[in-house]
């Protein structure tokens, strides 16, 4: 009996629960607790609340808990119905300290789960408790709609928004966040201009205004412009520097494609003029005699080296010193290139 109340206290079942039998089995590395309550216990109402209803009768529930050890640990309990004077029916089960009602996982084994889906695949968790991904992901949407519920926008001023894939093949989700506080707002799958309509819904229903974002940073996605446009009408577009970026890189390639007429040297220098514009041996690269002399900035028409000064100039991280001769070439050529 000692052993049994100490597992009581170990597990921190309050009254009037407690441990009445523990079965260990080494050869499947199992352990079994049995819990039961007090004879003559009364519970309250779980769906009126009304105090000390008598027990109807009870059914036998199991839930897989925290390892013991290397072994394998589950809860078995016979939890009480009520027969409710209130309410004039028999009631649903009791509500277990241990779990959350329509659980398989104890509480802690949940806190586990959770925390160990923040960093690892939902299938390699699934992995050591030997369960199916479903009842993972059953875990994860009640616990992440509750976190969700309890979020504040009121402060959000700035959004950022963009796409994804959620596996292989056209299977995108729309990821909205805040990008002064740097967390997630919103998720919805595709990336339609209605992702946009549902995100402002979002910040209404989360004590937030739509009208208040006066920044939305998105792609070049057509779709998420309307949106934006229609759902976010006061919001100022910024497009997010990866994808001017690539636009520009397109350009760059462009412009050399069509200097490889005059200047066949410059044939399969496709991916030096694109590869990392800070790199230390950047400009040595440029001026290598294999790839022929830098070309001479043309007011009529622009070079490459002056469009590369303007990737320099758009991605605001690089030093336009890499060039010198190629300052403020990039002016009245911008428009031209697009």
């Amino acid at each position: 009996m000692a052993s049994l109340s100490l597992f009581t206290l170990a597990l921190g079942l309050p009254a009037p629960w407690e441990v009445v039998d523990v079965a260990f089995d080494p050869q499947s590395g199992r352990i079994d607790f049995h819990r039961a309550f007090a004879p003559g216990t009364r519970c309250s109402c779980p769906q009126c609340g009304a105090e000390h209803p008598p027990v109807h009768d009870t059914l036998e529930r199991d839930w897989r808990h925290l390892n013991c050890f290397q072994f394998q640990a589950s809860i078995h309990a016979k939890v009480p119905r009520v027969r409710c004077g209130t309410c004039a029916k028999t009631t649903p089960q009791v509500v277990a300290p241990w779990a959350r009602p329509n659980s398989g996982f104890s509480l802690r084994m949940e806190a586990l789960l959770v925390t160990l889906c923040k960093t690892m695949a939902v299938s390699q968790v699934a992995q050591l408790p030997g369960v199916s991904d479903g009842r993972i992901w059953r875990t994860l949407d009640h616990y992440v709609d509750q976190a969700h519920a309890q979020e504040d926008f009121s402060t959000v001023t700035s959004a950022g928004l963009d796409e994804t894939a959620s596996r292989r093949g056209h299977n995108d989700i729309s990821l909205f966040h805040d990008l002064d506080a740097q967390r997630v707002l919103y998720a919805c799958e595709g990336r339609k201009a209605r992702g946009v309509a549902q995100f402002a819904d979002a910040l209404e229903a989360h004590g937030a205004c739509a009208g208040n974002s006066c920044a939305v940073c998105v792609g070049m996605s057509a779709s998420y412009q309307a949106g934006v446009c229609e759902h976010l009408p006061w919001a100022a577009i910024t497009f997010d520097e990866f994808h001017v970026i690539q636009l520009v890189n397109r350009a760059v390639d462009a412009v050399r494609r069509q200097e490889v007429k005059r200047a066949p040297e410059r044939r399969r220098t496709r991916y030096i003029w694109l590869q990392d514009k800070h790199a230390r041996d950047f400009p040595s690269r440029l001026e290598s005699d294999r790839y022929g002399p830098l070309p001479t900035p043309n007011a009529r028409e622009p070079t490459i080296l002056q469009v590369l000064s303007l990737t320099l100039f758009m991605g605001r991280r690089y030093r336009e010193e890499l060039i010198p001769e190629s300052r403020g070439s990039y002016d009245g050529h911008g428009c031209r290139i697009y």
